[in-house]
């Protein structure tokens, strides 16, 4: 038996192809904002609303459904609890809306079934919390049911690398990226600054016009790798050790590289990005500096370029995307003593 796995997409949800689509619903019979609003248009407003008004009021933790018209076979309503601190059964309201909707997926037979994840808009519900909840309550479904296809629809960036973990179609939502433009936009009017440094690895065709302005200022001196290094390891504070170990690198490696009398592999400079958590700018500053940047024809460096945008900086979490990307050859070695 083939056990199916949870689909994470990035998309809006009423593009999606799917039998069944969950509608992050207004508790009473009127459209409201987000995906309820999105929906209502796509299928038109009136006659969606006319079959809601049948139904009534819908209490939280509930669903139901309605037709889905030329959209989809049906929409299911659900309404998902306001967030107050967790102490006010939002947590088992939550799993209540994941499960009663794929009661109506099975009642209804339906083959597949897109979920956005609920309540994280304006209800307030902690992103990271409610995609454990939404994971937890589908998987175990899947154990049940493993011919029904589920996808988890997330429309923002930031909800699709949460608190480190990393979803599970990291190649879809990367190929949706255009990083060359992402780097420009990420760091503005420094972008020729720092692609200046990185003209002799010949990875990025400099492009001299400088976009928008960054709320970033990066120093425009001379230091060489070794020294900004350091600099970015007086900023943060703490003992060398944490650094290297955190990169995954030996304390003699970590030596030569402060002493100025060896270059560094870039899998090497980007583990010490991430171990001293750097942002976009300051990464791409010290990559630079010892003639390397984001090749944006690189799908692993597309991947981390993402990881650093949104604070994703464990290796370990890292190295999963890379794996599931098929990109074995790129993960990070832990190469320490």
């Amino acid at each position: 038996m083939v056990l199916m796995a949870i689909k994470f997409v990035r998309a809006d949800i009423t593009t999606l192809k799917v039998d069944a689509m969950v509608n992050s619903a207004n508790p009473y019979a009127r459209v409201g904002g987000g995906v309820d609003s999105a929906i209502y248009k796509a299928v038109g407003r009136e006659r969606l609303l006319k079959e809601r008004k049948k139904i009534g009021s819908i209490d939280v933790g509930t669903a139901v459904a309605t037709p889905g018209f030329d959209l989809c076979k049906i929409i299911i309503h659900t309404v998902g609890p306001r967030w107050i601190d967790g102490q006010h059964h939002e947590l088992e309201s939550l799993r209540n809306c994941y499960r009663n909707c794929l009661s109506i997926v099975i009642r209804e037979q339906c083959k597949s079934v897109a979920f956005p994840l609920i309540s994280t808009g304006v209800y307030g519900f902690p992103k990271d919390e409610a995609l454990n909840i939404a994971t937890s309550e589908i998987n175990d479904f899947l154990l049940k049911h493993n011919n029904i296809e589920v996808i988890i629809c997330i429309f923002d960036e930031d909800s699709f690398v949460l608190s480190g973990k990393i979803a599970e179609n990291v190649e879809e939502f990367i190929n949706k990226q255009n990083a060359h433009e992402l780097l420009k936009k990420e760091y503005g009017s420094n972008y020729d600054m720092v692609m200046e440094r990185s003209k002799k690895a010949k990875l990025i065709k400099v492009n001299k016009k400088a976009a928008s302005s960054s709320e970033y200022e990066l120093s425009n001196d001379d230091s060489g790798f070794a020294e900004k290094l350091l600099q970015y390891v007086d900023i943060l504070k703490e003992k060398p050790s944490v650094i290297y170990n955190r990169a995954w690198l030996p304390r003699r490696t970590y030596s030569r590289i402060i002493a100025g009398n060896y270059s560094p592999r870039k899998d090497a400079v980007l583990a010490l990005c991430l171990s001293l958590r750097l942002n976009v700018e300051q990464s791409i500053d010290l990559l630079s500096r010892n003639s390397m940047t984001f090749n944006p024809s690189d799908k692993a460096d597309q991947f981390i370029f993402i990881c650093i945008k949104n604070k994703t900086y464990d290796l370990e979490k890292i190295n999963e995307g890379l794996v599931k990307l098929g990109l074995y050859d790129k993960t990070f070695l832990d190469r320490r003593d």
